[in-house]
């Protein structure tokens, strides 16, 4: 299934879905995500590493079951508890404005802290962080960083300014997939590996690869397979890793987990919270409410490209968020 489908295109290809079956026609249905399968499916089998773990109904299994048939571990649910928030913002939006998606943006952001955007397709969440990583051009406002006010005109310009952007869509934005891990992990890097001559030696990509596929634990037994050859949460690690392998004090993440697996999921969630433990200052874009309620500290809901309310630490929930983009 194209992750690009909306909620509501989703429904409506189940519907249709449902439909055929009552017709007396059988459908394989093959997904990762637990949502779907517990919609949509009367049966299940579950695979891992290649065999098959359970055949059954899936009314038969709990969520916390099929997750454990899925993973081979059990996953527990944690919520991000910010430690050493700056008192100070990092970063500052002043009426940022960009015609067509979103007018008199203003928040900010501090060290230590995880804040969610979220809202509704076309809400301005995306244009948002595109303003941010030099992608799209405001057409008015400020943008700060430690109380220096910056022009972020290219995405090369948010690189010096130590500002890193994970996109939505990582197969076509984020990763060269036909080239190997390695190379995609050192990408934004290549400047700090290169010699005075420019010149960058291979075992000096490979180094820089291998301390991030250990640290990250991408399923790989060679950094110079193709990037083609992993999971979707492998292959968000990478994109994490490209970014993280230089001294960020900004990491803006776009959909941290589309097409990722339960497993991952958790995985990348987890590596924020220490990230942001460290210091690192995250902003996580997100129409997955139950994501951004687990994750983040403090949450700006967007309609019609304005912020329209803010929830802080206890008072995030998703009946709050809807309420408000409502």
């Amino acid at each position: 299934m194209k992750t690009a489908l909306t909620k509501k295109e989703v429904h409506a290809l189940f519907k249709t879905v449902r439909q055929l079956r009552d017709r007396g026609i059988a459908i394989m249905f093959i997904s990762h995500k637990i949502d779907e399968i517990f919609e949509i499916a009367d049966d299940v089998a579950i695979m891992r590493n290649g065999r098959n773990v359970y055949l059954g109904a899936t009314s038969s299994l709990t969520r916390k079951e099929f997750t454990y048939y899925m993973t081979g571990r059990e996953l527990t649910d944690t919520r991000f508890c910010p430690e050493n928030v700056s008192a100070e913002p990092v970063l500052e939006v002043k009426n940022l404005t960009l015609a067509g998606s979103s007018h008199d943006i203003s928040c900010e952001l501090c060290k230590g802290e995880i804040l969610g955007v979220t809202g509704l397709l076309g809400s301005g969440r995306t244009e948002l962080a595109l303003s941010l990583f030099g992608l799209l051009k405001p057409d008015s406002g400020e943008i700060y960083l430690k109380d220096e006010k910056v022009k972020i005109s290219s995405p090369i310009e948010a690189q010096k300014l130590h500002i890193g952007y994970v996109p939505e869509d990582r197969l076509t934005e984020g990763l060269c997939l036909r080239q190997p891990i390695a190379d995609n992990i050192t990408l934004s890097s290549l400047k700090r590996l290169s010699s005075k001559l420019g010149l960058i030696k291979q075992k000096d990509i490979l180094a820089e690869a291998d301390v991030w596929v250990k640290k990250f634990s991408i399923a790989t037994d060679d950094p110079m397979k193709h990037a083609s050859t992993l999971s979707g949460g492998n292959q968000q690690k990478i994109v994490l890793a490209k970014w993280l392998s230089n001294e960020l004090d900004v990491l803006i993440l776009n959909g941290p987990t589309v097409g990722v697996d339960v497993g991952a999921k958790q995985d990348i969630h987890e590596l924020l919270h220490e990230l942001a433990r460290q210091g690192l200052a995250v902003i996580i874009i997100s129409d997955d409410l139950e994501e951004v309620v687990a994750n983040c500290s403090r949450v700006i809901v967007m309609k019609d490209g304005a912020i329209v309310g803010e929830l802080q630490n206890e008072d995030i929930c998703s009946q709050a968020i809807l309420n408000i983009i409502r």
